[in-house]
């Protein structure tokens, strides 16, 4: 009986995910606010904490905010926030999503929680930082229990504002996203950096620095593979300063093509380094 009341669970879920593909956000936003007055959270949370115990460690941390993956498809995936107060009253930084995501609380205290929407406005792709573009704040509201909120990829930002613990239904669509975002300074709204959010790019860039570090020749055929193909300028970079260090000749010549290259802050990096050097030459003269 248990186990034909789990599976049951699960399905509702996934069928509820496989009936939102097509349907417009406005329409996302209507079903996730149905499903939000009738998502029982005790019956969840003692669900997973039956899989919890299952476990032959567990590790306890300490954090602002708690996710319980609910159930996905390959266009969504329906979440449960737990967001604390401790920590969230001063963020010191905010971060832009590099998916579609819905918000939908399902208890709030009114008198104590609200949440402010950003605007990025951007006119550039979101693998181009411009240091300028501060965000503007478009929304400042109440949370109010089964309205969802809409956050729109790249554009918007989201900051809650809780002096009590909110309880959400996350729906992340998960197909047509950015492999970027943008992290902001809360008090000044000014960008700080781009933060690549694919785990092999970090890793490849990782990998790079090693190979650098390390010196060996046998590198080089993967250095300039990487320095040619890869759509990432940040990897394209690292390539070229391991380059560099393993073949200087060879690397000066990548460095000066890349002038050219189809992103501005490698063009400027390029321009940057290539005076620096030349002013280095003229000293030793």
């Amino acid at each position: 009986m248990k186990l034909t009341f789990t599976v049951f669970f699960y399905m509702d879920y996934k069928s509820f995910l496989h009936k939102l593909e097509g349907l417009d956000n406005a329409e996302i936003c209507h079903n996730l606010s149905q499903l939000s007055s009738t998502f029982s959270i005790t019956n969840f949370l003692n669900y997973h904490l039956k899989n919890l115990t299952k476990l032959d460690y567990y590790f306890p941390i300490d954090s602002s905010s708690t996710r319980y993956k609910i159930d996905n498809t390959s266009y969504f995936e329906l979440s449960l926030i737990i967001l604390d107060n401790a920590g969230r009253k001063n963020p010191k930084k905010l971060y832009s999503n590099n998916s579609d995501v819905f918000f939908c609380p399902l208890f709030s205290d009114q008198n104590n929680n609200s949440y402010s929407i950003y605007s990025q406005k951007k006119s550039c792709q979101p693998n181009i930082l411009l240091k300028d573009s501060k965000l503007e704040i478009i929304e400042s509201n109440i949370l109010k229990s089964n309205v969802t909120i809409f956050i729109e990829k790249f554009y918007n930002l989201i900051r809650f504002e809780n002096n009590s613990p909110v309880y959400f239904l996350s729906l992340t669509k998960l197909i047509d996203y950015e492999n970027f975002i943008w992290e902001y300074d809360t008090n000044t709204l000014a960008p700080i950096r781009l933060i690549s959010t694919d785990q092999n790019d970090n890793r490849l860039i990782s990998t790079l620095k090693i190979l650098s570090e390390i010196g060996n020749q046998d590198s080089l055929d993967f250095i300039h593979n990487t320095l040619q193909s890869n759509e990432n300028h940040s990897i394209r970079w690292e390539a070229l300063k391991a380059l560099i260090n393993l073949d200087y000749d060879s690397g000066i010549i990548q460095l000066k093509k890349m002038l050219l290259d189809s992103h501005p802050e490698i063009q400027k990096a390029a321009k940057e380094s290539l005076k620096l050097l030349n002013s280095e030459n003229a000293n030793t003269i």
